[in-house]
């Protein structure tokens, strides 16, 4: 059995682009909403905490000077500061990798769907795919305009959840960007790329995905399966493998 070109592009269509679409949106609209004004939210933190300290009893040697507390409430805010901006840090790379696994898992569902004991997908991950739609649907993915960012991505993927090692340093030549630290310009630093190894992403430290970079991640992927779409489309009416019904 066989399914053609167009059902397999109207596959991507009403499945892959929209949950990609609503991935990128929901995200910077949404998840990353519960990390804004977050300088804000520590001066608030030190207030309470200096507030706190202030209502105390005060004890016979006090002289009135709060020098201490406000500088211990200071430190309060700061720690609060330091907490949500890795954490949000530590999302934004975190959900980066969550957008190139949910490419593999929709290029992989394909191959799924045209499968058969002779045309079995063994790995489902971006290398074995690459194999898998090269030899059955006559597609080099790797020649795609968008691959060089998809291969960027796979990089960082690897980097974010095993830290150092061979994706980390290939991912330093490819994109230097990914490990300045956002608040450097904000405070007029001057920057240059640290050889330092990356020792916590998922944490985040050492690799930082800002939100421009995320949104230019996700546009690229929507580019690359819209390729592989008309890749389909062009061959609407040919047969490829199909599993058994």
């Amino acid at each position: 059995m066989a399914v053609g070109g167009s059902f397999l592009a109207s596959q991507l269509r009403v499945g892959a682009l929209p949950c990609f679409r609503v991935y990128k949106e929901s995200i910077l609209e949404d998840v990353l909403a519960g990390f804004v004004n977050i300088e804000q939210r520590a001066d608030e933190v030190a207030e309470a905490a200096f507030k706190c300290m202030g209502s105390r009893p005060a004890t016979d040697n006090c002289d009135g000077d709060m020098s201490q507390e406000a500088e211990a409430a200071q430190n309060e805010g700061q720690l609060y500061y330091d907490a949500m901006y890795g954490l949000r840090q530590a999302s934004i790379n975190l959900l980066t990798v969550g957008l190139f696994h949910l490419l593999e898992q929709q290029l992989a569902k394909l191959c799924y769907d045209c499968n058969s004991r002779n045309f079995k997908l063994k790995e489902a991950n971006m290398e074995g795919i690459v194999l898998w739609y090269g030899l059955h649907f006559d597609l080099n993915l790797k020649t795609i305009d968008k691959w060089s960012t998809i291969d960027e991505l796979r990089l960082l993927a690897n980097a974010t959840k095993h830290a150092d090692g061979s994706s980390a340093k290939q991912l330093r030549k490819r994109n230097a960007d990914l490990f300045r630290h956002p608040l450097l310009d904000k405070i007029g630093v001057a920057w240059s790329l640290s050889e330092e190894p990356l020792r916590l992403p998922l944490a985040g430290e050492g690799l930082f995905v800002t939100e421009e970079m995320f949104s230019e991640y996700a546009a690229n992927v929507h580019a690359f399966v819209r390729a592989i779409i008309l890749h389909f489309e062009r061959n609407a009416s040919r047969g490829y493998p199909c599993k058994a019904r």
